[in-house]
Formats: C-alpha cells, structure tokens, sequence
C-alpha cells in the first residue's frame, strides 16, 4: 500500500482522484494479489467480475491500474496491453428551470444556514464549480467587486470563474453571516454551521449531505453537487453560450467534454432557432 501512496503522491491529481484510486487500487491488490504480476487476462476478469459496477466505475478502475502499472513499470507491463471500450453512457441528472426555482424558494435565508446554502447554491450554479473546489474556496481568490474567483480545479491547476451580480449580492449577505462564525484566521468562504462543529471548512461529504437536503426540502428525489455542475452546463447552452465559452467558464479540457455535460439537451432545445418562424415574421 506505501507504493501506491508513493505512486498517488507523485501525481498532481484532484483529491477526490487520488481517493477512487487509493480505494480502486487497494482492492485490486486485496482481490488479485501482487499486481507487477498481473497479465491481461487477469486484468480483464477483474474489471468484469464485479457485476454491480456501471461502465464509468470500470473505466476509472482501468484507468487507475493503467496508471499505475505505467509509472511501477514504464510502457513494458504486459496488462497495459489489454484495451476495453468506454461505454457512453445514459444522460445524467440534472435540473429544470422549475426544480431550479423550487430549491431557490426552499432557502430560509432568515438564518444563517439558508444564506449560506442560497450562496453556495448560487456559486454553484453560475460557476460549475465541483464539490472539492467549493469546499477549497478561499476568501482571497473571490473577487465580489469584479465578480470573479480563483480556486484549485481538477489536475492541481488553477482555473477561474465568473458569477452573475444575483450571486455577488447573496455572497455578500452570507459573507457578513461568516465573519460571526468563524475565526478572523479561517481562510475559506463556506463553512459549517450550527450541529457539533460550526465553524469548520466544509468537506465534500458534508457538501453532499447538505445538496441532498435541498432536495429533500423542495420536493426533489435526489441532487448531488456534480448534478449542478451539467445544469450549468446545460442551462448555459440552453440560454445561447456558445460550446467554447461554456468550454472556458467550466473549465472543461475539450469541447468533447462540454458536449458530455450536455447530453441532457433535447430536440425541442432547437425550437427558439429553428429557421421558418424568423422568415414569416413569427419570431
């Protein structure tokens, strides 16, 4: 297990990274065995054999063993040879306009839990930001004046982000909430409050609890933060941004990407382009 912790540590890799592939890697080890040893066929059973993964969980447990395999032994090992197929896979959850509304109406913004929920809703919303990087967030990297902020993405890089004024005003009604919770020293934006910690910077299985809350309040069967992450992406295709700006302000690596994110789109979003009601003066 030190050499996986070796291998993890020398990658610039996302925390939540680094975890599925601490976890998908020592139960490689626990179930096979010796992985220096492993062939290709052995490679190929033990992806398959797990019948309750979806096709992205065997992706990443390929890549995760890949990735290994390369940086213990180089190009040569043997079961870098085996190739699987990424499987497309059904469009995912996200939300409509009206679920949008419902959850915004859910916030009692009387307390200082529903101003930091509305805030966080917000940011997450006109950001795309991903659950880690919310919870990363730090005072100095917001900029309410120029609505901008800065925060560690995925990959270790920097990436930046804009937000709408809506969200600068919530931010800083939340942000004069915060100062009588936390510490002048406390460097994050979001923190917990009220239960056995307030005070504390949020972390992302709190996060989650917290998103999962919102739904629960507005009627909603379920929501994670990765959820908000393609309603950004796809309400933001929906209200006429182009695939590259929705490319830069999510900071997604490709197009390709951006179009994974908005597989939710359907025919009928053509509708306010289509070209006849324009030409007969019905536009």
């Amino acid at each position: 297990m030190s050499d996986i912790t070796d291998f993890l540590n020398s990658k610039a890799y996302s925390q939540c990274t680094i975890e599925s592939y601490r976890r998908l890697l020592g139960l490689a080890e626990r179930e096979i065995g010796d992985l220096l040893r492993l062939t290709p066929e052995q490679l190929r059973y033990w992806l398959y054999k797990h019948n309750d993964w979806g096709d992205n969980h065997r992706w990443v447990a390929y890549c995760a063993i890949r990735s290994y395999l390369r940086w213990r032994c180089g190009d040569s090992h043997p079961a870098l040879n085996l190739k699987i197929k990424r499987r497309d896979t059904a469009p995912q959850r996200f939300l409509g306009d009206d679920s949008v509304v419902k959850i915004l109406e859910s916030f009692n913004t009387a307390t200082p839990k529903g101003k930091r929920d509305l805030a966080i809703f917000c940011v997450l919303l006109d950001t795309g930001l991903r659950c880690s990087e919310v919870c990363n967030l730090e005072i100095k990297y917001l900029d309410l004046d120029a609505c901008h902020l800065s925060v560690i993405i995925k990959g270790g890089k920097w990436g930046n982000a804009t937000f709408s004024d809506y969200t600068r005003q919530v931010l800083i009604a939340w942000l004069a909430e915060r100062k009588r919770i936390v510490s002048k020293s406390f460097r994050y934006v979001f923190c917990s409050v009220g239960g056995n910690t307030p005070g504390n910077k949020l972390t992302r299985d709190g996060l989650k609890v917290i998103v999962r809350g919102w739904a629960k309040n507005a009627g909603l069967s379920k929501l994670s933060p990765h959820d908000l992450r393609r309603t950004f992406a796809i309400m933001t295709t929906r209200n006429g941004a182009p695939s590259r700006i929705v490319q830069i302000a999510g900071r997604w690596s490709s197009i390709e990407m951006v179009e994974r994110y908005t597989r939710g789109l359907t025919i009928d979003d053509i509708k306010p382009y289509l070209p006849i009601p324009r030409l007969v003066g019905l536009d």
